[in-house]
């Protein structure tokens, strides 16, 4: 496969026991090619640091999230500008675009929980 970036819902789900698609998600990455490396925007880690934060543990939970990954991309000008494009076609949410932005210009498979954003983003895998 290679290069997976993982939305913020394949993200919280791999974090969280409690999380109702953990078993799915953890079957997923336990079993995808050893030769995968994962990212993540910083977008998804924004978003999946919200509870750990609400918690006490936030610090915790993102250096748990930042060492299991290859990389966190940022969102730099071009997925920027890339991102508010998607939105305009698809109204898609802002930072699900700004995520399918990332995927597209860094040449990654996007794995999804979220069905919308799995029929828009072309070449997604939707984990289920």
């Amino acid at each position: 496969m290679g290069r997976v970036i993982l939305d913020s819902s394949v993200l919280v789900a791999a974090n969280y026991s409690q999380d109702k698609h953990h078993s799915l998600v953890s079957k997923y990455l336990s079993e995808s090619p050893k030769e995968n490396q994962y990212f993540i925007s910083c977008i998804s880690l924004a978003e999946s640091l919200v509870h750990a934060t609400r918690k006490g543990h936030g610090e915790e939970m993102k250096n748990l999230i930042v060492n299991s990954v290859a990389e966190v991309f940022e969102v730099e000008l071009e997925i920027a500008v890339f991102g508010s494009q998607i939105r305009a076609q698809t109204n898609l949410l802002l930072p699900d675009s700004l995520i399918s932005a990332t995927a597209q210009i860094r040449g990654c498979i996007l794995w999804t929980l979220d069905k919308k954003l799995a029929s828009v983003h072309a070449g997604a895998i939707l984990l289920n």
